[in-house]
């Protein structure tokens, strides 16, 4: 069980399942302290398999920051798929690690989409 909050624990959670499951996984790791430079708002992990997937994870109230929203737009305009994945989607989540079809939380799939996601007006 993910607690809310608990972003790391979620995250090696997602890349230990999409491993078992021949995904190739890189997550962006804590860019305070560990990376020299990353790009702002860059979803938290890229999927590799018979596609390739970008992911933002979020746990408990946490919402999409304006620049992952610009970032997300960005990658599906070149044709990125990008997924909005919450702990509660668990088995759908799972389901789409062993099969690669029909994956949870893909935004831009309706007209709207970002009406459908929370914003973090902090940002």
């Amino acid at each position: 069980m993910i607690l809310p909050g608990d972003h790391a624990a979620w995250l090696e959670t997602v890349v230990d399942t999409a491993e078992v499951n021949r995904w190739l996984a890189y997550a962006v790791i804590d860019r305070r302290e560990r990376a020299l430079r990353t790009l702002k708002g860059w979803p938290d992990l890229t999927l590799v398999r018979e596609q390739i997937v970008y992911v933002e994870l979020k746990t408990g109230q946490a919402r999409l920051r304006r620049g992952q929203i610009e970032v997300a737009r960005r990658l599906m305009v070149a044709g990125g798929r990008v997924y909005l994945w919450h702990p509660e989607m668990w088995d759908a989540i799972t389901a789409f690690l062993e099969t690669g079809r029909n994956g949870p939380g893909e935004l831009g799939r309706t007209p709207g989409w970002l009406l459908e996601v929370s914003i973090d007006a902090t940002e």
